[in-house]
């Protein structure tokens, strides 16, 4: 399974200093790793 650990970071919650993008970068990156892996392709 799959978990970001970066916390929830709650000193900076709602002040839209966050990247949401960053989520879909990370997301992106954990399925390439994955298909890898099932692929046999490093």
């Amino acid at each position: 399974m799959y978990e970001p650990i970066h916390g929830s970071a709650p000193d900076i919650a709602g002040k839209d200093i966050a990247s949401e993008g960053d989520t879909v970068v990370g997301t992106n990156k954990m399925g390439d790793l994955v298909v890898s892996v099932l692929t046999g392709n490093k």
